[in-house]
């Protein structure tokens, strides 16, 4: 088991992908991050969020990301 020091904030949401190599996360931090779940580092940090980011899902196929304020 470990952690990571993720967000500059609550995360709200959190999600693997469909074939569970990545994790989506939300955050009070206004970011979405995507992380590798085998290199524990986000591969991707999406800052477009003007308020607080509560919810995010990956699409069934794994090829894109949904994330609501």
């Amino acid at each position: 088991m470990f952690s990571i020091n993720a967000h500059d904030n609550w995360i709200n949401s959190a999600q693997f992908s469909p074939d569970t190599r990545l994790i989506a996360s939300a955050s009070d931090d206004k970011k979405v991050k995507i992380w590798d779940v085998t290199t524990k580092s986000a591969t991707t940090v999406f800052e477009d969020h003007d308020s607080n980011v509560n919810s995010v899902k990956f699409h069934p196929d794994g090829t894109c990301v949904a994330s609501g304020g």
